[in-house]
């Protein structure tokens, strides 16, 4: 719903698809860490986000790619850091201060995680 207000454009590739699939995944968590949106710690999120972990994918060329595994919760990881970062400032993001910020990590959520 947050993503339709701001016309955040879901494009039809799977690219476009994992980056709307990837922010979403970045939006719960930041709304479920912040104080003002239902306050978990990183523990009950990363026990509900789970789920979305569960169901990465590595279809890299289906228009219906959601991400990988890792990339779900990297995306969640950054989320939950935002709602962090914003609580310490007393701060609660816009949905477009978000988005932007998003988009401007998203290259390092999807990137290969180097060993």
């Amino acid at each position: 719903h947050v993503q339709f207000a701001n016309n955040v454009d879901f494009g039809s590739s799977p690219e476009g698809t994992r980056r709307t699939e990837l922010m979403a995944d970045a939006f719960s968590a930041y709304f479920m860490t912040h104080k003002r949106g239902s306050a978990m710690n990183w523990k009950r999120v990363q026990q509900f986000l789970k789920v979305f972990f569960d169901i990465g994918d590595c279809a890299f060329s289906n228009d219906g790619h959601h991400g990988t595994p890792n990339q779900r919760m990297k995306a969640a990881g950054f989320g939950y850091q935002l709602a962090t970062d914003a609580q310490k400032q007393g701060k609660i993001l816009s949905s477009q201060e978000f988005i932007t910020l998003f988009d401007q990590a998203l290259p390092g959520l999807v990137a290969p995680d180097a060993n």
